[in-house]
């Protein structure tokens, strides 16, 4: 099995833009996004992605077509709603003319399976009762696989297992929408996987833990903006300044680490993996540059050489073992350095 990056917002970095192009996180609709705490807080960290009153308000992620796809977000609502589809794959950036999507109505009590726009298969939203009521957090999950397969689960349950040929392929995004009806949405540790070679298994219910660097690590090459202050607070952005403060280097080869906040594990809970994330871009848009992120716990761990575009871009990379090559622990995680090296022409 192999897995590739393209996307992972658990919101805690404040980060959105409205019709990114490649790889981001799209919002689209009639309003102005905005972020907020959720009444009821986040489903993890402090933050959610918290929309208020929106008609039709939607956010997705674009990425390389696939036939073998799986995702999911944490959703939270205020159970007021009539009847729309909130969940889209399309064949294209746009969450319109969708080829897979679900839709609930709320007049019926049922959740419809709709594949080219022809309803396939139905279920009692009731059961669900996470989703269908007020102000409880649901995870959803969906998975495709081969263009053959289409499961959709809610809290780890199969709401839908539907196998056949017509199901369409290359699927190009993925969006979920609020809709017109719910006076308040809020959505959580948004994720999405290329998956080749994966089994039927149904994806999980994710739990995320944000650490953000909180002090300079060993290795500080690169140059701040402005000059004074320690370099993690250039970067840390728990309060979006856009380019008000920034790291920038025009050397290859340097490197940049950081410690982070330490984290606590829950109990009966294990690490899947550490997944370093950064925000950068390049400063010349006529060179080819790239970035590489790493660790360090004494033993250095470089990740794999990853292309700059022009704009601000997320850049992230799962490490499956520590650098040292042993199982990650809330302990060793804390131990470690977290940083990036300039690659290529810069």
């Amino acid at each position: 099995m192999s897995i590739d990056r393209v996307g992972q917002y658990p919101f805690e970095m404040n980060y959105v833009q409205t019709n990114q192009e490649d790889r981001g996180l799209w919002v689209e609709g009639g309003d102005i996004y905005t972020f907020g705490e959720a009444a009821t807080k986040p489903y993890t960290g402090d933050r959610s992605l918290y929309f208020s009153s929106r008609a039709s308000e939607g956010m997705g992620f674009p990425f390389p077509a696939s036939d073998d796809l799986r995702g999911g977000w944490s959703w939270l609502h205020n159970g007021i709603q009539v009847s729309g589809a909130y969940f889209f794959l399309n064949k294209s950036s746009a969450a319109s003319g969708s080829l897979v999507r679900i839709s609930w109505n709320d007049s019926e009590n049922c959740l419809g399976l709709y594949v080219n726009n022809v309803l396939v298969q139905s279920a009692n939203i009731v059961e669900y009762p996470n989703f269908h009521d007020f102000g409880r957090w649901s995870h959803h999950g969906w998975h495709v696989i081969g263009g053959s397969r289409f499961v959709y689960t809610i809290d780890g349950d199969t709401v839908f297992d539907y196998s056949d040929v017509t199901i369409p392929t290359g699927y190009e995004s993925a969006w979920m929408f609020t809709n017109t009806g719910w006076g308040i949405t809020s959505v959580d540790d948004f994720w999405l996987e290329i998956v080749a070679g994966e089994s039927y298994a149904i994806p999980p219910t994710y739990r995320y833990l944000q650490s953000v660097v909180d002090a300079d690590g060993t290795i500080q090459d690169w140059a701040g903006y402005p000059v004074a202050g320690d370099d993690y607070t250039k970067v840390d952005d728990s309060s979006v300044d856009d380019d008000a403060t920034y790291l920038w280097i025009g050397a290859s080869g340097s490197v940049e680490m950081f410690n982070t906040a330490n984290i606590t594990l829950p109990a009966h809970h294990s690490i899947v993996s550490a997944i370093p994330w950064c925000l950068a871009r390049k400063g010349n848009i006529s060179l080819a540059s790239q970035i590489r992120l790493k660790a360090d716990d004494g033993t250095v761990w470089d990740g794999t050489d990853q292309n700059l575009p022009g704009f601000y871009a997320e850049l992230w990379e799962r490490m499956l073992l520590d650098p040292s090559g042993a199982s990650w622990t809330d302990a060793n995680f804390n131990a470690c350095e977290f940083g990036f090296e300039t690659r290529g022409t810069v």
